[in-house]
This record gives C-alpha cells, sequence and structure tokens, in this order.
C-alpha cells in the first residue's frame, strides 16, 4: 500500500502534492496511484527512443 511516509522515503515532495490536494491525503494518494499505473508514460519513452516525435 503506497503511503506519504514511502513516497517521502522515496524522495517524493509530498508537501508541494498534498498543497496541490487541498491537503486530503486520500485524494493525493489516490493521484499518484492513478499515475503509477498509467502506460501512456512508457509508451511516450519507447516512442522518443524510436525516433518518433
Amino acid at each position: 500500500m503506497l503511503t506519504l511516509e514511502k513516497l517521502t522515503a522515496f524522495g517524493a515532495d509530498i508537501q508541494t502534492g498534498l498543497s496541490r490536494c487541498m491537503n486530503r491525503e486520500d485524494f493525493y494518494l489516490r493521484l499518484v496511484d492513478m499515475e503509477l499505473a498509467d502506460t501512456n508514460f512508457d509508451r511516450l519513452d519507447c516512442a522518443l527512443a524510436a525516433g518518433n516525435k
């Protein structure tokens, strides 16, 4: 399970993230989970590496 402590240990700037989420920890963690599950960044990285712009 993702926690603020784990994100802090990883080096994430949780204070800025929380402030952008109105200091709602549940909302912030849900957004981080969504980003981690999103495969579009992997696809973008592969496309850029292949020279597709």
